[in-house]
């Protein structure tokens, strides 16, 4: 199967930031995301989310039929704080493609 991917604002703008050797290992990390998709740990909540670790940084993404959703990345209390407003957003309907 081939995943189609989709990179939301809030990644791009934290893929930005990031040092180059980090942006780096992240771009390794979500070709082996694209190849098995389930590589990452199943978050709790609505949204079918799932994350890797990189050190201090985590990518968060869901999987929505065939195609991967890259949704954040950022220091892990940072993205953690931010998912859970999506997560609270999608709850109530507000925000369904993050």
């Amino acid at each position: 199967m081939e995943w189609r991917t989709f990179t939301s604002d809030a990644y791009s703008d934290g893929f930005a930031r990031l040092d180059s050797s980090i942006r780096q290992h992240a771009l390794r990390v979500m070709g082996k995301i694209v190849v098995i998709p389930f590589v990452g740990k199943s978050l709790k909540g609505p949204g079918n989310f799932f994350r890797v670790r990189l050190g201090q940084y985590r990518i968060i993404y869901r999987i929505e039929l065939e195609t991967i959703h890259f949704s954040l990345i950022d220091k892990r209390d940072v993205v953690y704080r931010l998912l859970e407003a999506i997560q609270r957003d999608m709850t109530r309907g507000q925000n369904t493609n993050p």
